[in-house]
């Protein structure tokens, strides 16, 4: 029995079918994946909630110590932004002062805490810009 050319036909069909079939179920994940990453994307641009930063001036950096009661030593402005310092922060509050300041978007370029007494009473210097 001799195998003729009309009856491969519908063997190289179905051959040539599964071929396209595994070509597109591939790029078929390939697209949802990408799909995917693009949707999350967009809902992490959705709810991104932006920073806006805070208006320095020394009345700010009045309030913001006062909400933390803390008492405010001097405030000088020079070139660099506010030097602020403060006579005395509780090593507990030094922290959540720092936190306070730079979640608003203010950024500190200088921060000397001093404790010259050994009970976590600092002296802070700082300039905030």
């Amino acid at each position: 029995m001799s195998l003729s050319p009309l009856r491969l036909l519908p063997l190289a069909y179905v051959l040539l079918l599964l071929v396209f079939l595994d070509y597109y179920f591939k790029k078929r994940d390939e697209f949802y994946k990408e799909y995917l990453l693009y949707k999350e994307f967009k809902l992490l641009l959705k709810n991104h909630k932006a920073q806006s930063k805070a208006e320095l001036s020394e009345e700010w950096i009045r309030n913001k110590l006062s909400s933390l009661g803390l008492s405010v030593g001097s405030i000088k402005l020079l070139e660099s932004g506010y030097e602020v310092v403060i006579p005395e922060v509780k090593g507990a509050l030094l922290s959540d002062l720092v936190y306070s300041i730079e979640s608003e978007g203010i950024s500190i370029v200088k921060l000397k805490a001093v404790d010259n007494t050994g009970n976590a009473l600092f002296r802070v210097e700082m300039v905030l810009r």
